[in-house]
């Protein structure tokens, strides 16, 4: 087990920490926070790291309101509150454009959604059982939910039908599916 400061959160919602001359990659993390941790895996000279716990957890930090949250493999932000996901996206975003397009981009003013219920698509994928779910970060495991904080009721309703169908119309294992539905 070993103990970092996150630095700070990245495209993808993943949390750095340098140790020595190794940039360790994180989630479910604040920047800020103290946590203990353990290297995963290293791959192509990064270090993947698994998060054991808390030490001193950022004032932003809640509890995720989803009960599939670090589970289905959706979701990176939900841990933190609402504010600080948009602070943080558009820093992200501020960030991306400056390494990628070489640009400083200025925000004065942007739209923003509200905190659930404004995906009108996703894309899931089809587990053995005939059930549709998320891919587990980090894993080829289909995760089945029957309900998604961020779909519209429109979607949550298609997804519970389907996952309780005593037997789908067809099978999807293997194959990932996009649906999309106008309000």
């Amino acid at each position: 087990m070993t103990v970092g400061t996150v630095e700070k959160i990245i495209s993808g919602g993943w949390g750095i920490i340098r140790e020595n001359s190794k940039v360790i990659f994180l989630s479910h993390v604040l920047p800020g926070e103290k946590v203990s941790y353990r290297i995963k895996e290293k791959a192509k000279g990064i270090y993947w790291g698994e998060l054991l716990g808390i030490i001193e957890a950022a004032p932003e930090r809640i509890e995720a309101p989803c009960h599939y949250y670090g589970t289905c493999g959706g979701c990176v932000f939900q841990h933190m509150e609402y504010s600080t996901q948009k602070q943080l996206k558009q820093t992200i975003f501020q960030a991306e454009m400056k390494r990628i397009g070489k640009q400083d981009v200025h925000i004065d003013h942007y739209y923003e959604s509200p905190p659930f219920q404004y995906r009108i698509r996703g894309r899931l994928k089809g587990h053995q059982s005939g059930r549709v779910g998320f891919v587990r970060k980090g894993t080829h495991h289909v995760y089945p939910i029957d309900h998604c904080l961020l779909f519209t009721e429109e979607m949550n309703h298609f997804l519970a039908q389907w996952n309780n169908l005593d037997s789908p119309p067809f099978f999807f294992h293997s194959q990932r599916i996009r649906f999309l539905f106008w309000p």
